[in-house]
C-alpha cells in the first residue's frame, strides 16, 4: 500500500482506528478520573458537570466503608459510566480543580517562606526585601508584628502573633 492510497483518518501504519493498547490507556484514564471523583469533597463534586447517574454512583462509592469487593465493583461501575458519557467536560473540570489546588499550595508555600524568613536569623534582610517587593505594606505595623512574633517564637509560648503575621502576609500576596 502506498502513501497515496491512504485516506485521511488513517494513521502512519494504515489503521483507521486506535490500537487496542490505546483503547486500554483511555479506559484506564477514565477509570482513574472516576476514582478521583470519589475522593472529592461534596462541595467540589457538586460544582462538576456530572450526569445524575454518575453523581449517584460516586456518592454511593464514597459511602462504602469496606474498601474491598463492593468498593472495587463500584469503582468499576463508575468507570463504565465514564466510558458511556462524553467525559471531556468532567476531565477538564478535574484538571481545573487540580491546577487551582497546585496554585493554592504554591501560594501557601510562598507565605510560609516569607514568614520563616521574617522570623529567622536574617530577618532584617528579609524585611527589607519584603518592603521592596510589596511597596503597599504598612511598614511600622509590620515591624511591630514581626518583633512580637519573634518574641513568641523565642519564648515558645503562644503563636498568636505568628498567625497574625501569616494573615498579614496572605493579604499582601493576595493584593499583589
Amino acid at each position: 500500500m502506498s502513501i497515496e492510497d491512504m485516506d485521511d483518518g488513517f494513521d502512519e501504519n494504515g489503521y483507521d482506528r486506535p490500537s487496542k493498547s490505546e483503547l486500554k490507556r483511555r479506559v484506564e484514564a477514565l477509570q482513574k478520573a472516576g476514582e478521583s471523583l470519589i475522593d472529592l469533597p461534596a462541595g467540589r463534586l457538586d460544582a462538576l458537570p456530572l450526569p445524575d447517574e454518575l453523581r449517584r454512583a460516586v456518592n454511593e462509592a464514597a459511602k462504602i466503608r469496606n474498601k474491598h469487593a463492593a468498593y472495587k465493583r463500584q469503582r468499576q461501575f463508575i468507570g463504565k459510566l465514564m466510558r458511556e458519557i462524553d467525559a471531556q467536560p468532567i476531565l477538564e473540570a478535574l484538571d481545573d480543580l487540580q491546577n487551582a489546588h497546585l496554585a493554592e499550595t504554591a501560594r501557601f508555600h510562598e507565605i510560609e517562606r516569607w514568614r520563616g524568613a521574617l522570623l529567622g536569623p536574617e530577618n532584617a534582610a528579609a524585611l527589607t526585601e519584603l518592603i521592596a517587593t510589596f511597596p503597599a505594606v504598612e511598614v511600622q505595623p509590620l515591624r511591630n508584628l514581626v518583633a512580637k512574633a519573634r518574641r513568641e517564637a523565642d519564648s515558645g509560648r503562644g503563636k498568636h502573633a505568628q498567625r497574625e503575621l501569616f494573615a498579614m502576609l496572605r493579604g499582601l500576596i493576595d493584593q499583589a
